[in-house]
């Protein structure tokens, strides 16, 4: 009799504690996973953080967490802070992460994985999922936890020395370009007004008082502005992408090396928006001509989010319709067909100034045509692929 009363009290244990996990298992349960910055470089090392809260007495021995992510984002072997190692299940558009947790009552879990960025582009995870089980390893439990975040991997700034004989040439071409124009905050004086003076400089106090009309002096200040124009078209039937990429590098290089230089800096591309190529838009990337952080930001933002696998216009077009010939103009590209070299030696007739970098495989020779002729303005550049 007694081990009847002992099995039915078993069975009754096995039963409730059942009951239990269905009815309870995600009461007071939480999960939060975030990147430990909102955007790197490629190449920088990062970490993904995550923190599973359980605020209840039940306690939850067999936590499995899963959630979605790139195949570019690199996950080390070590991990810094559980003694469970990360294992990746690779599927083919990325890979799924799964890592088991422990997480007793009324106790909070953190997990922080290193992971190397390496490819740029525009990273998110909206949805994690987490799986529990019962004691007896008998039910299994799901629930789908929303978690928004987003990663921002820039591309890999070139080294300077890599690039100190494009930068001479553009340096000479940016001085001789460079506009003087008066600074508003620096007041030097007062004169008598002359008909080419802007309306905004009338000084009326000064004008009241000298019964005729006055304007302000301003101390000039010089101006040099840049326009980095990138090109994705496709140059073979069957273009390498890393030509590509390192074309967005070069690009994203120049603009920052002119900005902290204090250059005036627009930026052209027609590589795709991924969000709005998606969306049904596209065509090109424009950003007007600026110098500060946050321009800069926008500049590699918008190099980030280039989509190499929609179709792009040609740039032929946009460079035949430049009228503004007070900047320097940078092109970057890869394709160097005859329409493209026809519309930059059209720009330099019309008055325009700039340079055009080709870059090429220096291995195989592929994205180089053996007829071109480098000149002072057409130069290549090897790319060790």
């Amino acid at each position: 009799m007694t081990i009847i009363y002992m099995g039915l009290f078993i069975f009754a244990l096995i039963a409730l504690q059942g009951y239990l996990f269905k009815k309870f298992w995600d009461r007071g349960l939480t999960v939060n996973i975030k990147f430990s910055a909102k955007e790197a470089f490629e190449g920088e090392q990062i970490y993904l953080t995550q923190d599973i809260t359980n605020r209840k007495f039940l306690p939850l021995p067999w936590l499995f967490l899963s959630f979605h992510m790139s195949r570019n984002l690199i996950f080390l072997d070590e991990d810094t802070s559980a003694d469970i190692p990360t294992k990746s299940k690779h599927d083919s558009d990325g890979k799924s992460q799964n890592e088991l947790f422990s997480v007793m009552m009324f106790q909070s879990v953190r997990r922080r994985v290193a992971f190397v960025c390496s490819r740029r582009g525009i990273y998110r995870f909206k949805r994690v999922t987490l799986t529990a089980t019962n004691l007896m390893h008998s039910k299994q439990f799901s629930k789908d936890f929303r978690s928004v975040n987003r990663l921002v991997v820039f591309p890999k700034i070139i080294d300077a020395s890599e690039l100190e004989v494009l930068y001479k040439r553009m340096d000479a071409e940016l001085l001789s370009h460079q506009l003087i124009n008066p600074d508003p905050f620096e007041f030097r004086g007062i004169r008598e007004y002359q008909p080419t003076d802007p309306a905004h400089t009338v000084n009326f106090k000064a004008t009241a008082i000298a019964q005729q009309l006055m304007v302000n002096i301003h101390a000039p200040i010089s101006s040099k502005r840049l326009h980095v124009i990138l090109n994705l078209e496709s140059y073979t039937t069957y273009p390498d992408r890393e030509l590509f990429e390192h074309s967005i590098r070069l690009a994203a290089s120049v603009a920052g090396h002119y900005i902290n230089d204090n250059v005036n800096v627009a930026f052209t591309t027609n590589g795709q928006d991924l969000d709005l190529a998606t969306r049904g838009g596209g065509g090109l990337v424009n950003l007007r001509g600026g110098a500060s952080t946050s321009h800069l930001y926008a500049i590699y933002e918008a190099l980030a989010r280039i989509d190499l696998t929609f179709k792009v216009t040609p740039m032929s077009e946009y460079i035949n319709s430049i009228m503004d010939y007070e900047a320097v103009y940078l092109i970057i590209s890869a394709y160097h067909k005859n329409d493209l070299l026809d519309s930059f030696e059209g720009l330099r007739d019309r008055g325009g100034s700039g340079f055009m970098v080709i870059p090429y495989n220096s291995e195989t020779g592929i994205g180089i045509d053996n007829n071109l002729l480098e000149t002072e303005h057409i130069s290549t550049l090897e790319v060790i692929v």
